[in-house]
């Protein structure tokens, strides 16, 4: 393979990302190979140096795809974003199906099985004011049950934000822990690929 053919190639696999990033992706490659032809080295050198077109594509985009999580502003958008850079970094190594996918496949399931329960704990707190209302006209008043029902509700009220607060922050951490889970990936394949 020349120098023309890789950048043919390497033009086509990056059709995926905007036309500027494109062009100084290509304008970065071209002084990459400047300078490798003032040390000396051979197209082919620099080629085998540098691996497949489709290899720093695929790299770059996924690249790209992890920066995106960080840059999602809604949930959906997060989601998203997260499964989009999971298959680019699958593409690049298919070993990581079994140590990134699956677990990061159950550790989701977890945290989205978790925001139904914790928003049916949010609605509940109204029915569970009006049911202890209810019981306490319906029973004998007295004083003692009136404030056995009031830190009743209190303390549901109050577990039910707190159970809110912390599955938000584990949501929040567990986004940063994927970005920097597959940043690491990309690193890891990019090491290697120099190698």
């Amino acid at each position: 393979m020349n120098k023309q053919t890789f950048f043919l190639e390497l033009r086509k696999s990056l059709t995926y990302l905007p036309i500027a990033e494109q062009q100084d992706i290509l304008r970065d490659m071209e002084e990459y190979f400047h300078e490798a032809e003032l040390r000396g080295l051979s197209e082919e050198e620099i080629i085998e140096k540098l691996g497949s077109p489709k290899k720093i594509s695929d790299t770059i985009i996924a690249e790209a795809k992890i920066k995106r999580i960080d840059n999602a502003s809604t949930f959906s958008q997060k989601i998203s974003a997260v499964f989009g850079a999971l298959i680019a970094i699958l593409i690049l190594a298919p070993f990581n199906f079994i140590f990134v996918f699956i677990p990061l496949l159950l550790v989701s399931l977890l945290l989205i099985a978790c925001w139904p329960i914790a928003i049916a704990l949010f609605i509940s707190v109204p029915f569970v004011l009006v049911g202890l209302i209810i019981a306490l006209f319906a029973v004998n008043f007295k004083l003692i049950a009136l404030v056995f029902l009031l830190f009743f509700a209190i303390g549901w009220g109050s577990m039910v934000v707190a159970v809110a607060l912390g599955l938000s922050f584990l949501t929040l951490l567990y986004f940063k822990a994927v970005t920097k889970l597959f940043q690491w990936n990309i690193n890891f394949i990019k090491s290697r690929m120099r190698n």
